[in-house]
């Protein structure tokens, strides 16, 4: 393999947790109001959803671009898993948070290591 290291699956995938345990999250992210069953949190979680394809799209547009757009869209991507953390920590409960917001943590994690050996 080159000195150029191949660039990660456009998947969301990661063991590693960035911001500790879900509950440190919390501190970062603003006031979704009416808690798990309200109508804000359904709406935020649909968004959250759509912002995902969303990104997921516009990783796959840039595979080929040059490394400096690349890295705009990593970093786009890294705050748009940040926001669904938040969005998932505010918004479901017990096991399906904890997992959700793990998930997102880890491949900010991920994708914030790409970042510091790729983008300057």
């Amino acid at each position: 393999m080159s000195n150029r290291r191949r660039l990660p699956a456009l998947v969301l995938i990661a063991p590693a947790l960035f911001f500790g345990d879900a509950a440190s999250a919390q501190g970062s992210c603003r006031a979704i109001t009416g808690g798990p069953r309200g109508d804000a949190c359904a709406a935020e979680l649909t968004l959250t959803e759509i912002r995902q394809r969303q990104m997921t799209e516009r990783l796959a547009a840039v595979r080929s671009a040059p490394r400096a757009e690349q890295c705009r869209v990593f970093r786009d991507h890294v705050r748009m898993m940040a926001d669904a953390a938040c969005v998932f920590h505010r918004c479901t409960t017990g096991h399906h948070r904890g997992e959700n917001v793990a998930h997102m943590q880890g491949s900010i994690a991920d994708w914030n290591e790409i970042i510091a050996r790729n983008c300057r």
